[in-house]
């Protein structure tokens, strides 16, 4: 199992290091029990577990009772392991087409060309305007890098591309080492803060280094937000596959790099409130106070589970 899922999943034998921590300064990890709790969570019978499911319910009461067995204290609300967490679960059904600005547009497919979703949780978001391209839109003033230059970026769409620079020059960044910077989560972040109304990514397998299909599996179901209608945020994201992008706008005579690109783009979502996550506190028995706080979310689980999944099928 690779190290990442280690660290993701070692909650509950966390919880049960912690506990015995009074009795023992070296605690072995027993790789057979986690190996267990994974095994259950990532059975088909849970049915994917996502939030507000029979599956996430069942996921949610394994852990809970898994908490109570190792004598964590509930730390949620009336006694219980379950603290309450608004969020909204929206499926996108998006629309997206651009191309000179005054000039015809060309419409993308969904899924095949493109994806994207709402960044906030309402229920249809639309926005139309300029696109500008921002190369790897990051501001990094430690590397001296600026792919923004003070521009005034408000209420445009901003096309960049994934990764960072030391992808193509090993003298910038860290080389091949992928940063933070290089990250898309990053690269929503700095357009927020730039004012934007969206960003678009460019993908290629190289610079994200997963195929097209893991983007299109992963962004065009079911998404999650924090019920928080007023968080600053862009409107709208999205991945186009850098040969979509480049026909279409080929079609117009202009190419990525152009200015006087338009775009209409257009996240109406089906959505469904859902909330929840569980909260377990370890008290020292000699002093009857809290010595470490365990709490464990969807996400910790499902990202556990995948790479479990991944090694299993791996066998």
């Amino acid at each position: 199992m690779t190290n990442k899922c280690w660290n993701t999943v070692a909650m509950l034998a966390f919880a049960a290091s912690t506990a015995a921590a009074q009795r023992s300064t070296s605690i072995p990890v027993d790789t057979a029990a986690m190996d267990a709790h994974l095994r259950f969570l990532a059975s088909d019978l849970l049915e994917g577990r996502a939030p507000a499911t029979r599956g996430g319910r069942l996921a949610a009461e394994y852990i809970a009772a898994q908490f109570q067995a190792l004598g964590l204290q509930p730390a949620g609300p009336n006694g219980t392991y379950f603290q309450p967490v608004a969020l909204v679960g929206m499926t996108p059904e998006p629309t997206l087409s651009w191309g000179k600005a005054g000039g015809a547009a060309d419409t993308l497919a969904y899924r095949d060309a493109f994806v994207a979703w709402g960044e906030r949780p309402e229920a249809d978001i639309a926005s139309s305007g300029e696109v500008v391209f921002v190369g790897y839109g990051i501001r990094a003033p430690e590397w001296r890098w600026d792919d923004y230059k003070g521009a005034d970026l408000h209420g445009k769409v901003l096309l960049m591309l994934v990764n960072d620079p030391g992808l193509v020059d090993s003298t910038v960044f860290l080389g091949k080492i992928l940063t933070y910077y290089g990250r898309w989560t990053y690269k929503l972040e700095e357009a927020a803060r730039q004012g934007a109304a969206g960003a678009i990514l460019i993908h290629t397998a190289e610079s994200a280094t997963y195929p097209w299909e893991v983007v299109r599996g992963s962004w065009s179901v079911e998404q999650f937000k924090l019920d928080q209608p007023h968080s600053p945020s862009i409107a709208f994201a999205g991945w186009v596959t850098e040969a979509s992008a480049r026909a279409a706008l080929a079609k117009a005579g202009i190419t990525i790099e152009s200015d006087g690109i338009d775009m209409s783009a257009r996240a109406p979502h089906d959505g469904r409130s859902v909330s929840g996550r569980l909260l377990g506190n370890y008290r020292n028995p000699d002093h009857g106070v809290p010595r470490d706080s365990i709490a464990l979310g969807s996400t910790a689980v499902a990202g556990a589970v995948r790479a479990y999944r991944r090694q299993a099928t791996a066998r």
